[in-house]
């Protein structure tokens, strides 16, 4: 369980990561004071003919050097003081939407039928959000 929320977790850094970047791209247009689009065409077609994003030797791959271990330091430590939370609990994990077998388990436990059953069942969905 705790490495399928890792695996999500993940996923979503680097979604972060990807949004990061294009933050840190606009900041380097503002600097520079040029327009995003175009630099980011240049950083694209860069990116495609050699495999890197800004080139080795300039000052700013330097800067999204730091920058990017400074991400990853700060997520690292966010993603483990999640998980840190996250394991001082029992979790389960089940799914978002509510299965026959499911509605059917509830039903006879709580002796209600599938309509109470299913409110039963979005009441915990909703009630787990804030965990996550």
């Amino acid at each position: 369980m705790m490495q399928e929320l890792k695996a999500i977790e993940q996923a979503r850094q680097d979604m972060k990561l990807q949004a990061m970047q294009i933050a840190f791209e606009k900041a380097q247009a503002i600097k520079y004071d040029c327009d995003y689009e175009e630099l980011k065409f240049c950083f694209d077609n860069h990116e495609n003919l050699t495999g890197h994003r800004y080139p080795p030797t300039s000052q700013r791959y330097e800067s999204w050097l730091v920058w990017q271990e400074s991400w990853k330091a700060a997520q690292e430590h966010m993603l483990q003081a999640r998980y840190d939370k996250l394991s001082s609990h029992d979790y389960v994990l089940i799914p978002a939407e509510m299965s026959g077998e499911i509605a059917e388990a509830i039903a006879h436990n709580a002796n209600c039928c599938g309509g109470i059953a299913y409110d039963i069942y979005q009441a915990i969905i909703q009630a787990s959000k804030q965990y996550q």
